[in-house]
């Protein structure tokens, strides 16, 4: 999944900012937040980048209403 936008540390506008993504980047998605605005996301690239990334900033390939709800940046380890 390719995403443009900021990697937030939890969902919302007024959350820390991570780091700026560009269009290329690709994510594993983890969870929604409860307003299924946000996505918890994973870099595929390295394992240790991982956020909320606003769900209209991601082309997402498949049914994001499966995901689990969340509302803290999780590992997939943790929603295992």
């Amino acid at each position: 999944m390719a995403a443009a936008g900021s990697l937030r540390a939890e969902p919302g506008d007024d959350a820390d900012v991570l780091a700026a993504v560009d269009a290329l980047s690709r994510w594993r998605v983890l969870a929604r937040s409860q307003d299924d605005l946000w996505l918890a996301v994973q870099s595929i690239s390295s394992e240790d980048v991982q956020g909320w990334l606003l769900r209209a900033d991601l082309r997402v390939l498949g049914n994001v209403d499966a995901l689990p709800v969340s509302d803290s940046a999780t590992s997939q380890e943790e929603i295992d």
